[in-house]
């Protein structure tokens, strides 16, 4: 069993007076993770989350974020885009996916980086919780794991 502590990076760039209570969060999940009871994970989402959208289309090669939204992925505007209901299975459609994503974010910084280990079927050991507040991309890798 393990606990997956989700944090909006919008919120923690945009206010800089929650990067102490997330310090303090990392450090209280440090502190779960060495009694070795039940892990906790931090997973921090992409701050930029048009960006993190582009990420998931195979022809994205790093061009301005607004105008590819509009011209490869159809959007009118900005507004248009962030108020559409179905983005999930616009970016999980063909050759878009989350797996581009990952594959494009694999050897960049993270904001967060979880290492762990799993030592049983069913026991999942987070041995590192490293923390980067220079990383260009903000995005961790998921755990998956068989029961």
């Amino acid at each position: 069993m393990a606990k997956f502590i989700i944090i909006d990076a919008d919120r923690l760039v945009k206010h800089y007076e929650e990067k102490n209570s997330f310090l303090q969060l990392a450090e209280f999940c440090k502190l779960q993770n060495k009694k070795g009871t039940i892990s906790h994970f931090l997973i921090v989402n992409n701050p930029n989350f048009e960006y993190a959208t582009c990420l998931h289309v195979p022809e994205y090669k790093g061009q301005e974020v607004t105008r590819f939204l509009q011209t490869v992925l159809g959007f009118q505007s900005l507004e248009q885009f962030k108020k559409n209901t179905e983005v999930y299975e616009c970016l999980n459609n063909g050759a878009r996916s989350y797996q581009v994503l990952v594959q494009k974010v694999q050897n960049k910084d993270k904001f967060v980086k979880n290492t762990y280990s799993v030592k049983k079927k069913r026991i999942l050991k987070l041995l590192l919780v490293e923390l980067m507040w220079h990383g260009s991309c903000l995005i961790t890798k998921a755990v998956t794991w068989k029961n």
